[in-house]
C-alpha cells in the first residue's frame, strides 16, 4: 500500500492550521478567507502531486495528471553531482553535470516534508514552469527523489549581486565601487526581467534584493526567487500582504499599506546606490521600527553622492 499525505497549502499570509487523520495519511488544513488561493498537495512513494495545478513530480520528471503526458523528462540518472554551492532560503543548492547535454546546472533540493519549504516549492514550480524569459533564471525541469524535489535551474557562475557587493567592498578606497557603465547594464537587464513579470505575467516580484539578482559567466543578469511573486487581478492592482526582505522594501510596504509594481523599482534603486557606494545607503538596523523610521524620514535626495553623474542621479530619483 502506498503511503499518502494530503496537504492543503494556502497562499494567504494569515490563517490557522488544523490537523487530522485521514484514510490516506495525515491531513493538514489551513483556515483561510474566501479570497485566498488554496493549493492541495499529495505526497506518496511515487512523488508529489500538486492537485490544483494538475501536476505530478515523479522520478522521471513532471507529468500532467489530466493527460498522463510527461511535460518535462528529467531524472536523477541524468545528473552527476559535482559540489554543494550553498544553502538558500528553501533548500540546498548543488552544481551538477547534466550528462545528456554535457551542461552544468544548479540543482535546488527541497524537502517536501518541511511545511514552509513545501509551500515555497509549490510557488516556485508554478512560477518557473510558466515563466520562460531570457532575463529570468532558466528552468530545466524537476524530479522527485527520496522525499526531496530536485529543481534543475540554469547555473549562474558568478553568483549574486550580494556576493559581488561584499567582494568589491573589501577595497574601501575604490569609489565608485562599480562603474556607472556596469551599473547601467545590470539595471537594464534587471528591468527587462521586471518588465516581463509586471507586463506579461501581471505579477510583482516582492523580494528584489542583491541575493536575488544573479550573473552568469557571460555577464548576463537574471532574476531568481520570483516564486513569491504576487499575481495581480485586473480589477485589483494593489497587494496587501507583507512578503519580502525588509531592508529593500519601499516605505508603503514597510508601513503595511497597499503596494504594486513601483515597490520592485524602489528596491532596485536602493540596490544600484549600494553598488555605487559599496554599502547599504540607509543606517542599518536589525530593529524593524527603526528601519521603517529611517526609510520614511530620510529625503531620497540626501542619498545621492557628488560623484554620481547627472544621468545616474536622475535615474535613481525616478526609482
Amino acid at each position: 500500500a502506498k503511503l499518502g499525505l494530503m496537504l492543503d497549502i494556502s497562499s494567504s499570509e494569515d490563517g490557522n492550521i488544523e490537523g487530522g487523520q485521514g484514510a490516506g495519511g495525515h491531513i493538514f488544513e489551513r483556515n483561510i478567507g474566501s479570497s485566498s488561493l488554496s493549493i492541495s498537495c499529495e505526497i506518496n512513494t511515487d512523488g508529489l502531486n500538486i492537485i490544483k495545478e494538475d501536476l505530478h513530480v515523479a522520478r522521471d520528471g513532471i507529468r500532467d495528471t489530466k493527460t498522463g503526458d510527461i511535460i518535462v523528462s528529467i531524472s536523477p540518472d541524468d545528473f552527476e553531482m559535482v559540489e554543494k554551492l550553498g544553502i538558500g532560503a528553501s533548500g540546498h543548492v548543488y552544481k551538477a553535470l547534466h550528462k545528456p547535454s554535457g551542461e552544468y546546472m544548479a540543482i535546488k533540493s527541497i524537502n517536501v516534508f518541511d511545511q514552509a519549504k513545501r509551500r515555497q516549492l509549490v510557488n516556485d514550480l508554478k512560477s518557473l514552469y510558466k515563466n520562460q524569459c531570457p532575463f529570468l533564471v532558466k528552468f530545466y525541469g524537476a524530479y522527485y527523489e527520496e522525499g526531496y524535489v530536485k529543481i534543475a535551474l540554469e547555473l549562474m557562475e558568478l553568483g549574486s549581486l550580494g556576493g559581488i557587493i561584499k567582494m568589491i567592498n573589501k577595497n574601501k578606497s575604490m569609489i565608485p565601487k562599480v562603474s556607472e557603465e556596469v551599473i547601467a547594464s545590470i539595471a537594464q537587464q534587471t528591468l527587462n526581467g521586471l518588465a516581463y513579470l509586471h507586463l506579461c505575467d501581471k505579477s510583482v516580484h516582492r523580494d528584489i534584493k542583491p541575493d536575488n539578482i544573479l550573473i552568469n559567466k557571460n555577464g548576463e543578469v537574471k532574476l531568481t526567487d520570483f516564486g513569491i511573486a504576487k499575481i495581480l487581478d485586473e480589477s485589483l492592482d494593489l497587494c496587501k500582504t507583507w512578503v519580502g526582505t525588509a531592508h529593500y522594501m519601499s516605505p508603503e510596504r514597510m508601513s503595511g499599506e497597499k503596494y504594486s509594481f513601483p515597490g520592485d523599482i524602489w528596491a532596485l534603486g536602493i540596490i544600484l546606490i549600494e553598488m555605487a557606494i559599496g554599502e547599504y545607503p540607509y543606517p542599518f538596523s536589525a530593529n524593524y521600527i527603526e528601519m521603517l523610521n529611517y526609510i520614511k524620514t530620510t529625503d531620497t535626495v540626501s542619498l545621492m553622492r557628488e560623484e554620481f553623474s547627472e544621468e545616474f542621479t536622475d535615474f535613481l530619483l525616478k526609482c
